[in-house]
Formats: structure tokens, sequence, C-alpha cells
């Protein structure tokens, strides 16, 4: 229907498309772009870290539907051009080009965290429209960020307390959170007008942005931001806070299903692996039955992983182990028929048999 719409659409006028986050999509939303590409009047865009292993990528390439651009770092002239457009001037002082430049190496989101923290230390005088290292700093190798995470942890320790306790239960939650979700988890349980004051300000900040209207859910701008929030939770206060999370997603018993992914690393997360490996079986079958048989391959790994099982994904190794695995089984057996063993006791070990059911359900999907 979707392609139809699309076709029908840029018949009367041509359409441009933007995707970002290519490094995100499943392999359903991969098969979608590749249907699109053949769509007469329909440009696509998407944007994504560097892919492997991309089976629609080879096939757009093979039909030269497809342009690959890779993106070079910023050269001296344009990353200077960022950094003072993320400060707020037209002009820089040499100096500080140089030391951004050095330390940045062309990466334009680092240039724009060093620049906000940068712009909040006080290291930097802005004066008619110029910005130049403040008078009386110290150009050392500490005044700039080591690092990305660095630049991104100096922000978020510039916040608030309340402001810093609420993006780090945020990014427990996840890339994209409903505040109805951070009211129920947070820790320190604050009215709606507190959290909803925090949100808009780390929105402000370009921490956050807001996904639907009247500050319902937002999500991180950066998947970096949110890793350095998380990174800054004791791992007894993470462990805590996605038990936290799971039971109250869990409690939603309408819109469970939709969140067994979510449950399965939320209880994880938690250090519940029986719990976690559950959702993730239910996750598997439901991507199967979607037809996302990848997906379902990857979820149910996860949980045999979780319950002590290591699997074998790839088709062709699992052909060669088959007369291997086909010999232990008739052993096994010892020439008995299959339904003699139907009068055998039920497994007694509840792992062992969630593993074998969870095999059971996920490995056909290896050959899809």
């Amino acid at each position: 229907l979707l392609i139809e719409l699309l076709r029908r659409s840029s018949q009367q006028t041509p359409r441009l498309i933007l995707l970002e986050d290519g490094h995100w999509f499943d392999s359903g939303s991969w098969a979608l772009i590749n249907q699109a590409s053949t769509v007469p009047g329909l440009a696509l865009v998407v944007s994504s870290r560097p892919l492997e292993n991309v089976p629609e990528i080879a096939s757009m390439t093979s039909a030269d539907r497809l342009a690959v651009l890779e993106l070079e770092p910023l050269d001296r002239e344009r990353s200077s051009e960022l950094l003072a457009a993320a400060l707020g001037v037209s002009e820089v002082s040499e100096e500080l080009i140089e030391a951004v430049n050095a330390r940045c190496e062309g990466n334009p989101f680092y240039v724009i965290e060093v620049a906000a923290a940068l712009r909040r230390s006080g290291n930097v005088e802005i004066s008619l429209g110029r910005a130049s290292f403040r008078e009386g700093s110290e150009l050392s190798g500490d005044l700039l960020p080591h690092t990305i995470q660095a630049a991104i942890t100096s922000r978020i320790d510039q916040l608030s307390t309340s402001e810093q306790l609420t993006i780090k239960v945020a990014s427990v939650i996840g890339p994209s959170f409903q505040t109805e979700t951070l009211l129920a988890v947070h820790p320190t349980q604050p009215t709606e007008e507190d959290v909803q004051l925090d949100l808009a300000n780390l929105a402000s900040q370009d921490l956050i942005a807001e996904s639907r209207p009247k500050g319902a859910e937002f999500t991180f701008k950066h998947a970096l931001t949110r890793e350095a929030a998380y990174q800054l939770l004791l791992s007894d206060q993470r462990q805590q806070l996605h038990n936290t999370v799971a039971e109250y997603l869990e409690s939603n018993e309408t819109e469970r299903a939709p969140l067994n992914q979510e449950l399965g690393f939320h209880w994880a997360q938690a250090g519940e692996p029986g719990k976690a490996a559950t959702y993730y079986q239910l996750a598997s079958v439901a991507a199967l039955s979607d037809g996302l048989p990848k997906e379902a391959v990857d979820l149910g790994v996860q949980a045999a992983h979780l319950l002590g099982v290591s699997l074998e994904t790839e088709p062709e190794k699992i052909q060669e182990s088959i007369p291997t695995e086909l010999g232990e089984i008739g052993r096994l057996m010892a020439g008995r028929a299959p339904l003699d063993l139907q009068d055998l006791p039920p497994i007694e070990d509840e792992q062992a048999a969630a593993g074998i059911g969870t095999v059971l359900q996920t490995m056909p999907a290896a050959f899809m």
C-alpha cells in the first residue's frame, strides 16, 4: 500500500524522502527501501554509519539504483564555520580554531559538543561577534574535552541536579522515552510539572528533542548523548532502574505484546535472565510472524544465550554440523522409535526446557 501511494504521488510531482539513522533499520525497513527505489520520480536519501551485510544494498547497487557518498571529515574551513555557528559568532580567533581543529579532527558532532562545553565553562569570551579564549585562560591540553564522550559529560555535569537525574533516568528507558514512563520510574517521584520543566531545559540545550506533541515523548538527539548519561549511573543504580522500568512496562497488559523485545532488554539488564529470555523468545516468534526472519534469529539467539545455550546462525555452518548432530541424536535414541519417547518423564531442568523450546521455534528462520 505504501509503495503504491508513493508511486501515485511521485507521478504527479517528483518526491525526495530523507531517512536518517539507517544503521538502526531492520530487514523489513530495508526491503521497503529496496522496493521504493524502483518508483519513478522518487529519490531516497538515507544517512547511516558504515553498513555491512545488508542484502538490499547489494541488490540496489547491482541494479544501478544506489549511489554511496562517504562523508569525509570536515576540512579546516568548514570546521571553523561550524564552530562559529555553534558559538553564535561571525568570527573565531585563530588560536581557538587551531585548538578545536586539532582536538576534533573534523568530526562535526565533536565540534558542536566542544563549542557547547567551552561556552558553558566560561573559557571562551565573545565580544563584538568574535569568539576567543578568555584572557587569563591557560591554553593547555586540559582546556578542551579529550573525547566526544568527555565533551557530552562536561555538558551534563553543568546541568542542575534535577536535570542530571532526569536525563540519567531517561537514558535507562531507551533512545526514545514517554514522559508518562519517566514519571512512573523516576526514583524521587517528582511532579509532572517539575519533570516537564527539566525536559524543556534539556531540549533547549539540544540534548533531547520532543518527538510527540505536548511533551508526551522525547528522543535523545544523539546515541552518544544517551550513552554518556547512562554511564554516569553506578552499576547498581542502572540495574535497579532497569528492574523498575521492566515492572512498569509489564504492568500494562493491554500493550505488552509490542514491548516484548524492550522487556527482554530491561530484564536482562536487571539481572533476570529467565524473564528476559521469555520475552526475547516471544519477540522472536512475533518477528517471524511479521516476515522478519533475520530479526527472529537474532532475538532467538539472545534468548538462548541468556539460557546458557550457544547457537550457530550461519546456514552454511548449520548444514555442516547436521551429520554430526544427527549421529548424536541416533546415539541418544539408542534404537528407540520417536513414539517411545512420549512415555519419558518431562524435563526437570526448566532452563534446559526453555532453551530447547527457543531452538525449535527460532532456528528454522535461519534458512529463510
